[in-house]
């Protein structure tokens, strides 16, 4: 079977619901445009086992298309966590209480943003995420002075 699709989200689904349902069909996911490599997702599947049932609540935390992101949080990065072994299982599970579905997003979310203690309520977690964003547009701000500066210096 081939899915024709070049989209993350159909990528991320194929690879949930496969490992899911326990299927051992072939299943290739190919681009619409020519030129491009056919995927594996038996392969795929199999090769990151260990993370792929995390990967649909992941691929939401990371946001795309429609659904908001964490500042700074990329996919590089959530795959990173979740090969260093950090969970989000309870994401999506209806048999999770929601203090365990808090407890691992926070400390998911803190592992992101390089926050060690991950013991710490998400309030804390954001205001750390904050103050790197604030660091972050500083430098930016900067950056931008530095530039008309330059630019006004060339004027005279």
């Amino acid at each position: 079977m081939s899915v024709i699709s070049d989209d993350t989200d159909v990528f991320i689904l194929l690879l949930h619901y496969y490992q899911k349902a326990n299927l051992a069909i072939p299943i290739t996911m190919e681009s619409p445009s020519q030129g491009r490599v056919a995927i594996d997702i038996k392969g795929t599947v199999k090769k990151h086992a260990k993370i792929v049932k995390e990967l649909l609540p992941a691929h939401a935390i990371s946001g795309r298309d429609t659904v908001g992101a964490y500042h700074g949080i990329g996919k590089g990065t959530v795959v990173k966590m979740l090969k260093a072994g950090h969970k989000l299982s309870a994401i999506g599970d209806v048999d999770s209480s929601h203090e365990e579905v808090m407890s691992q997003a926070t400390k998911f979310i803190s592992a992101c943003y390089g926050y060690r203690n991950s013991n710490h309520c998400l309030r804390h977690v954001f205001l750390f995420g904050l103050k790197r964003m604030k660091k972050e547009s500083l430098q930016h701000q900067n950056s931008v002075r530095y530039l008309q500066q330059l630019r006004r210096s060339k004027r005279t």
